[in-house]
């Protein structure tokens, strides 16, 4: 990816639970209402902003999670896609991610989130690489 601009959809969205990951319409309302209406708004571009010279850029969401199943799944991809959304990715997939690049021993001072990342690997609240913070949980 060259260059893309990023949506966070937050859990702290109305509307939202992890018992909408699980309802398809309870799902398909709330990305109706919360994410569909607002994507124009989330990647417009103030005129003259740095932004504004990318060139064309992937537009990214990311969501609190996604459906267990893959009908459901291919259906919320479908919708995003259908309103002009390129990618979507998870806030757990986000996490990991970021997880895997902070090193502990290296100085973050310019970058809060990274020097927070670093402290909860120092401090061994998680590990690399298994990143126990977000095991799944066994039922």
């Amino acid at each position: 990816i060259r260059s893309a601009l990023v949506a966070v959809v937050g859990w702290g969205t109305p509307g939202f639970s992890t018992a909408a990951l699980r309802s398809g319409s309870t799902l398909m309302k709330f990305l109706k209402g919360e994410v569909v209406g607002k994507v124009d708004d989330w990647f417009e571009l103030p005129a003259g902003s740095a932004e504004e010279g990318m060139g064309n850029v992937l537009r990214l969401v990311c969501l609190p999670g996604l459906p267990g199943t893959e009908k459901l799944r291919d259906q919320v991809i479908e919708l995003l896609r259908s309103v002009g959304v390129d990618g979507a990715f998870t806030t757990r997939a986000m996490l990991e991610h970021l997880l895997r690049r902070a090193q502990e021993n290296r100085d973050y001072r310019g970058s809060l989130p990274f020097q927070f990342l670093r402290m909860l690997k120092v401090y061994e609240v998680v590990k690399d690489p298994q990143l126990e913070l977000f095991e799944e949980r066994r039922r």
